[in-house]
């Protein structure tokens, strides 16, 4: 027998958004805004990541080519959407403009330097999604 879990975040009282807010803001504030078209990569296959990313507008998916020349297909990220994080120094995914895109870019490190709490947006954006 399994049991369904149904989670409902209520901005209003749940402590984890007011924290996630506090990261996106700082998001909004320091990215730079990049427009992609359709098609367009934003990040490679194996590329470092050293940068985090938010849809602002448009659609995005990660996509991984197989040593067999197969492709599987990751996540994708609507408007509002944070994504690029990956635990390892290079990212297993690359990501791919599904529209035309306007995509916020902004480095880790200025994140951290501002006194952001990247484990936190990182945990929080993962959380909020499932």
């Amino acid at each position: 027998m399994s049991a369904s879990h149904d989670v409902h975040h209520d901005p209003a009282t749940d402590p984890l958004i007011g924290a996630y807010d506090d990261q996106l803001d700082l998001i909004d504030r320091f990215a730079a805004r990049i427009p992609f078209a359709r098609g367009d990569e934003i990040y490679a296959q194996d590329e470092e990541t050293d940068l985090i990313y938010r849809v602002v507008r448009g659609a995005v998916r990660e996509m991984r080519v197989l040593n067999d020349g197969r492709v599987r297909y990751g996540a994708c990220y609507v408007e509002g959407d944070v994504f690029g994080f990956d635990a390892a120094p290079v990212h297993r995914f690359a990501a791919e403009a599904l529209s035309t895109c306007l995509i916020a870019v902004v480095r880790r490190s200025t994140i951290e330097a501002l006194g952001g709490d990247l484990d936190g947006l990182i945990w929080a954006a993962a959380t909020l999604a499932a």
